[in-house]
């Protein structure tokens, strides 16, 4: 993908340093590392907001802060949707 097609995608974190923009398309690729937004995660689980944060609140999803962003693990949300969360 080209640098301007990912910049118009949502923002993901690779190991809390490199910020890159991504669609939801390649979610699957994405390393048990990296950070996806809430945004993302929202998409790809068909939870609300609310629901996610409660979530992250009871430690079922694994989440990490850059900033004033709270990204979700991806190693955490594949968790999550295979039914084999904590």
């Amino acid at each position: 993908m080209q640098s301007a097609a990912l910049r118009q995608h949502f923002r993901i974190v690779f190991k809390g340093i490199a910020m890159a923009y991504i669609s939801l398309e390649l979610f699957p690729h994405l390393p048990n590392e990296a950070g996806i937004s809430i945004a993302v995660w929202t998409a790809i689980s068909g939870r609300s907001r609310a629901s996610t944060y409660r979530d992250i609140r009871a430690g079922l999803i694994e989440s990490f802060t850059i900033g004033k962003s709270r990204l979700i693990r991806v190693g955490s949300a594949r968790q999550v949707l295979s039914g084999v969360a904590k």
